[in-house]
């Protein structure tokens, strides 16, 4: 980063910050490359700013976000499922539990 024109991180954030987006139904993965492009954009903008730092930030929040929002949705559902599943252990008679009735039979 010691020239003035050089825009390594600037272009590298960009590239992370696109994967990031791309990759972030992989939660752990898009998290990741986000953090890393964010990182790389703020060090280019700190040394001389640019558009690709800027959009590197972008992309690189936007991973970041859409793979907290994936995450969240994620432990919804599985909190659902075993609210579900506890329920139809309870009361097997319910509807949808009959997936549920063999496990309640050799449940001690």
């Amino acid at each position: 980063m010691d020239k003035k024109g050089d825009n390594n991180a600037g272009l590298a954030s960009t590239i992370l910050g696109i994967l990031s987006v791309i990759l972030s139904p992989l939660v752990i993965f898009g998290a990741l490359l986000g953090v890393i492009g964010l990182v790389f954009g703020i060090i280019q903008q700190r040394a001389s700013k640019n558009k690709w730092s800027l959009w590197g930030i972008i992309l690189s929040a936007l991973g970041i976000i859409i793979s907290l929002i994936i995450l969240f949705m994620l432990i919804s559902v599985v909190h659902g499922v075993q609210e579900f599943a506890q329920q139809c252990l309870e009361n097997p008679s319910l509807p949808g539990c009959e997936a549920f009735a063999g496990i309640q039979q050799t449940a001690p």
